[in-house]
């Protein structure tokens, strides 16, 4: 499964969720012992402690081959994240990345230059966002390319891309219209490939 998600959408880290890996009251979970099973795929926490706590259980294993992980400990490591990356550890990625702090970001400016009128303050930032990319009769776009280019727009306007080259801006534009194309395949490639968005969004997001 996770070679096929890597063919179709070049993902290259993946994370699990603690409920499930046993946590947040899942006791099949932590009956079946299934942290130790993504464990041994080579599914890591990144949280020191955690990692600790592993080093120990496996000490203890190579100890004493019946030993088995308590409940209470499983509870411990089931409570955080663990990732798989081909590559490098990446802090852009599901789990990590503060997604939601974009939204805030967003909402605050919208509030305020255009206080509780946000559908007018999507369709000015577009035209401003525009502007600054470059970009001409956007709203003669496809339904879903348009929506998403006003959707995008006030986040555009916090990136700061007045300092980006010409280029990169033209490839923030294609970005967002492929969020409206048909397959959110040719989105992700496009936007995982954007280093120069990529970083302004981990900028901003913290």
């Amino acid at each position: 499964m996770l070679a096929v998600t890597r063919q179709l959408y070049g993902s290259d880290t993946f994370t699990v969720f603690p409920y499930q890996l046993g946590g947040e009251g899942n006791q099949e979970g932590l009956a079946s012992g299934s942290w130790w099973f993504y464990q041994k795929l080579g599914f890591r926490a990144r949280e020191p402690e955690v990692l600790a706590t592993m080093e120990r259980e496996l000490a203890a294993m190579a100890r004493r081959q019946e030993h088995r992980t308590s409940i209470a400990t499983l509870q411990q490591l089931a409570a955080h994240n663990v990732y798989w990356s081909a590559g490098r550890a990446r802090d852009d990625v599901i789990g990590v990345f503060p997604l939601a702090n974009l939204g805030l970001a967003v909402t605050d400016l919208l509030a305020r230059r255009f206080g509780a009128d946000r559908e007018r303050g999507e369709r000015v930032c577009a035209d401003e966002a525009a502007a600054l990319c470059g970009v001409r009769g956007w709203q003669g776009w496809p339904d879903e390319q348009a929506l998403w280019w006003r959707r995008w727009a006030p986040l555009v306007m916090l990136l700061g891309v007045e300092g980006w080259t010409a280029a990169e801006r033209r490839a923030l534009v294609e970005v967002v219209r492929k969020k409206g194309g048909q397959r959110e395949s040719d989105y992700v490639r496009a936007l995982d490939g954007h280093r120069r968005l990529r970083a302004a969004l981990r900028r901003l997001a913290r």
